[in-house]
Parts: structure tokens; C-alpha cells; sequence
């Protein structure tokens, strides 16, 4: 995998990395430790099948939980002008998303689901603007919790999903 560097993917790995250490986050995806936990958590998208086209069902399973994250599509990114000495002086801003997704399952799935969405995000909220950590400004659901998604084949299972937008601004305090 490449490595991320510069303005634009740092923001997301510093999120990643963020999530990697949510104790929440780790429960959510069955992880013991950050290092399994960074492995449920892609940027972008998920792997793709084996076929190139479709999951079979056993390779969606495989891969929930995960969690992706990604800069918006809209909004993604902006560099305003923040102050000119000899040099002219630009503050970073931007949005990016973050995709929770699981199978469905238990007896209460759907509150469940949301359960641990909000002790996840309590997790980033703790954590964030501490060294390391993504200094966000708002973090709000965007759409879900909800059940399937419009690319998933019968064949893949019911999933939930939740999309979040993260707004931050200055990657250098975090």
C-alpha cells in the first residue's frame, strides 16, 4: 500500500489511524489490537471480489466490519489564504467520509448497530485534536443507519450502513 503523505491524505490516515485506536471501534470490528483494526479500515473502497465483479458471500463476510474512509467527493479539500509575511500563508480545510458497515445480526440488530456507532464516534470525539489524532470540528451522520446498499448482490448478505461526514481544518494540529 502506498504510504500517505501531503495535505490531502493525511487527513484521512490520521482519521484511520484515529478509529485504529477507538476501543469502540475494535469492539465494533472484532479486533484485539490497532493493528487488526487498521485492517477492516480501507481507504476509498473495499477490495475488490475475486471475480472483479461481484462478492460471494463468503468473501463479504470476510470483510465486514470495515469501515471505509475517503475525502468527499464535494468539498473534499480546500487551502484558504490564512496570512502573508514574506510569503503568502494558507490554512488547510476539509470534509471527508467515513463508512461503518456490518452484517446484520442478534435480536436488536438495528439498535445495536446504532449503539455502537455512537460509542464510536464518542471515541473520536475524546480523541480528537490530541497529538496524533484528527482534529476534526463536526462529525455528523449523513445518511443511515440503514440496511443493503444499491451495489450488493442477494448473494452478499444484508449489511447496515452508516455515513458520516468529518469536517477538520489545519492538519497540522493533529
Amino acid at each position: 500500500m502506498t504510504t500517505p503523505s501531503g495535505i490531502i491524505s493525511l487527513p484521512m490516515k490520521v482519521l484511520r489511524d484515529s478509529l485504529g485506536d477507538s476501543a469502540a471501534f475494535r469492539t465494533f470490528a472484532g479486533a484485539a489490537d490497532q493493528a487488526a483494526a487498521l485492517a477492516r479500515i480501507h481507504y476509498f473502497e473495499l477490495t475488490p471480489p475475486a471475480n472483479g465483479e461481484v462478492y460471494t458471500k463468503v468473501e463479504i463476510a470476510a470483510l465486514r466490519p470495515y469501515a471505509i474512509v475517503a475525502t468527499q467527493d464535494r468539498n473534499g479539500f480546500s487551502a484558504e489564504l490564512d496570512g502573508v509575511s514574506d510569503h503568502f500563508e494558507f490554512a488547510d480545510a476539509g470534509r471527508l467520509w467515513l463508512y461503518l458497515a456490518r452484517s446484520v445480526a442478534g435480536d436488536s440488530p438495528d439498535l445495536d448497530f446504532c449503539n455502537h456507532l455512537g460509542a464510536i464516534v464518542e471515541d473520536l470525539c475524546e480523541l480528537a485534536g490530541q497529538a496524533g489524532y484528527l482534529a476534526f470540528n463536526e462529525i455528523a451522520l449523513e445518511a443511515g443507519p440503514f440496511r443493503g446498499h444499491h451495489d450488493l448482490d442477494p448473494t452478499e448478505g444484508e449489511e447496515q450502513i452508516a455515513v458520516f461526514s468529518v469536517e477538520y481544518d489545519h492538519t497540522e494540529s493533529g
